[in-house]
């Protein structure tokens, strides 16, 4: 049988077109198609100075008990995928990694002695992109209290800002959403310095690797307040049938405000700070009269010693 011509360089001019498809793609790392049983690899993927790195799949697919990892240049795990085991199969197609602050990344895969699946193939990895992600600005405190600090900023101005990363000395405290723009620190010691952290992100994760920090320190404890100590040298200052005059000295405490004074138990007023004196009218003949005083500070603290005289 004579073979069609025609045929057969239609047929050749479809091998061409499908290898030049699949030799124009580019492949940075990838396992076998399928993978074999207790197969164990690592690939890896470099990217010389660059401060974050993440990876491209155009497909991943693993079986129950396989697993892909992804780690560091020490072999620090950053990332494992595992299928679930009540789905069979873990596919992605077209999958970005997360960002990882490493320039290096290794592709290690693991499987098991049951199925062949595809595996994986990475085609991308994108450094740190040089963008406009922009960094907070006037970042300061806005409060002064003994057990919380509330901090401010402006916000970037790059249309791709998504978040602020916050952390209090050194310690990561959470993510404050674009707009907001303030974080409240609470449950703090008194008189003592918090250094507030920040890292913006991107909406595509991507984190400015630029630090914006300031300090600032708590309020010292507030002291607890005490009442304004007693009068002295309390005596009367008369001596009529019908009134009796007491004199005395305030005390110096700061806090002094006036002296409530009794007669017999009985209130009768409040003398103001600096008079120190008090007459009393009105009275019988040869009786005693006791005038009882307590002292009260300008916050409304009473000093519960009582300093009295009697006289007749």
């Amino acid at each position: 049988m004579k073979a069609n011509p025609y045929f057969l360089l239609s047929i050749a001019l479809v091998v061409v077109f499908l290898t030049a498809g699949i030799a124009g793609a580019e492949t940075l790392v990838e396992s076998p198609h399928p993978y074999a049983n207790n197969y164990e690899k690592t690939w890896i993927v470099t990217q010389p100075g660059a401060d974050q790195v993440r990876l491209h799949f155009t497909k991943l697919e693993l079986g129950v008990d396989d697993q892909l990892q992804l780690l560091d240049e020490d072999n620090n795990v950053l990332k494992s995928y595992a299928p679930n085991y009540w789905s069979g199969v873990l596919l992605e197609n077209d999958y970005w990694s997360e960002w990882y602050s490493v320039n290096t990344i290794k592709v290690k895969l693991i499987t098991n002695n049951e199925g062949n699946y595809y595996g994986f193939r990475v085609d991308q990895v994108d450094p740190p992109i040089t963008i406009s992600l922009g960094i907070v600005s006037n970042l300061h405190n806005t409060t002064y209290n003994p057990n919380s600090i509330t901090w401010a900023w402006t916000d970037p101005s790059s249309s791709d800002f998504d978040h602020v990363m916050i952390y209090l000395n050194g310690a990561f405290q959470g993510n404050v959403t674009k707009g907001a723009q303030v974080y409240s620190a609470t449950g703090l010691s008194p008189s003592t310095a918090y250094t507030i952290g920040t890292r913006t992100v991107g909406t595509t994760g991507l984190v400015n690797s630029t630090w914006v920090n300031q300090t600032a320190t708590t309020a010292p404890e507030t002291p607890t307040p005490v009442p304004p100590d007693s009068i002295s040298n309390l005596h009367n200052t008369t001596y009529n049938q019908n009134s009796v005059t007491w004199a005395w000295t305030d005390p110096s405490s700061s806090d002094f405000d006036h002296v409530m004074v009794y007669l017999n138990d009985v209130f009768e007023g409040n003398v103001t700070k600096g008079i120190q004196v008090y007459s009393v009218t009105g009275l019988s003949p040869s009786t005693a009269y006791t005038i009882g005083t307590i002292t009260v500070g300008t916050s409304g603290l009473v000093n519960s010693t009582w300093v009295n005289q009697t006289a007749t």
